[in-house]
């Protein structure tokens, strides 16, 4: 009966399939097994039963084993889960940090064309008025030469007339030395010339040869009687000679200088001539003696600078009472130098005074106007 019961539930657990609980089930094999220990079929139960105990213990550690992997498979899904969730999130929020950054770089690619234009505007604008600015500076460069150019050519004048001054002064003072030598070829070449026609340059430097020729310089005066149209002349060429020099040195053109020019430069240096009128000046004491007879003959210094006899005794007498004011001045100051004061000296102020030099032309003529 026992071994009946034994083979029944033995195959209801092979025909079920069905997995008990382990220990209750074990509990049972082992009553089975100890109820038909003793029975003719209990070596063949006690098989079966081992066979059946072997498989509830495999399948109850396949089960446990089943279980853990599910456990292991749920926890590796919940971590797969959450790192999937991460990196889900990462990939947003680099997505959207990739959009943002695109953004920003098409709105500073827009700021960049933006300024690139406003920049092209503003080297448009700044080149019209750098052109404008090289315009004014160039209209204004050349007003600056232009007026360069006048104020040279006026220095250039004054110069010229200052020198003409001295040059008139020279001359009267060497037609004075020499008497004027009349000359009969250059006679008859001035009764031919008709008034008012202009004679050639030429014509003028050959009339310059003869006179050379008969006088031994060329320093013709403008008081030279025989021809008075070529002290004249002299004098032009001087005059334009100094023009051409500082024309040259200036670097302004040539072609207002009274004609001269480097072919007749050269000329006139060939006949050795003076490119100025200076007369060696008279000694000083020459001077002194002339005004010595004035006042013999006068009764006083006071020689005009326009005397008719002598005006180079009156322009002497006024540069020294012009020397006396500049010494008694630098002598006032205790300046040691007196060398700019006309040449005058304690001595020489000593000698004037002696022979009642007056120092003040206004004091002098008033003693005229007195009677005195």
């Amino acid at each position: 009966m026992l071994s009946s019961a034994a083979s029944r539930f033995s195959r209801s657990l092979a025909r079920t399939r069905v997995l008990p609980t382990s220990s209750s089930t074990l509990l049972q094999l082992r009553s089975l097994f100890i109820q038909t220990e003793d029975t003719p079929n209990g070596p063949a139960i006690k098989s079966r039963v081992q066979g059946a105990a072997k498989w509830i213990q495999g399948t109850t550690y396949s089960k446990d084993s089943a279980k853990s992997q599910i456990v292991a498979l749920e926890s590796a899904k919940a971590t797969l889960g959450a790192e999937n969730k991460e990196l889900r999130e990462t990939i947003a929020s680099m997505k959207a940090t990739a959009l943002q950054k695109e953004l920003l770089t098409e709105r500073a690619l827009d700021d960049a064309t933006s300024s690139e234009e406003s920049a092209n505007f503003q080297i448009i604008a700044l080149e019209a008025h750098l052109a404008e600015a090289l315009s004014e500076v160039k209209t204004l460069h050349a007003a600056i030469e232009a007026s360069a150019a006048k104020e040279t050519t006026r220095q250039l004048n004054e110069s010229a007339l200052a020198e003409e001054a001295h040059d008139d002064e020279q001359e009267e003072e060497l037609s004075q030395k020499r008497p004027a030598k009349a000359n009969s070829n250059e006679s008859s070449s001035k009764k031919k010339s008709k008034r008012g026609q202009q004679v050639p340059w030429e014509q003028h430097y050959e009339e310059l040869k003869k006179y050379k020729q008969a006088n031994g310089d060329c320093l013709v005066t403008r008081t030279y009687a025989a021809n008075p149209k070529l002290g004249t002349w002299v004098k032009n060429q001087r005059r334009g000679y100094q023009l051409y020099m500082k024309a040259k040195e200036a670097a302004i053109p040539t072609n207002s200088c009274m004609g001269m020019t480097e072919e007749r430069i050269s000329l006139l240096n060939g006949l050795g001539f003076s490119w100025t009128a200076k007369v060696s000046p008279v000694p000083w004491n020459q001077r002194y003696e002339e005004l010595k007879e004035y006042k013999e003959e006068h009764g006083d210094c006071l020689v005009p600078q326009m005397y008719a006899t002598n005006k180079q005794l009156g322009r002497w007498v006024a540069k020294q009472r012009t020397g006396y004011q500049q010494y008694m001045k630098a002598k006032e100051a205790g300046e040691l130098a007196t060398t700019a004061c006309h040449g005058m000296t304690k001595e020489r102020i000593t000698l004037l005074e002696e022979i009642g030099f007056c120092w003040s032309a206004r004091l002098g003529s008033n003693k005229r106007k007195d009677g005195i």
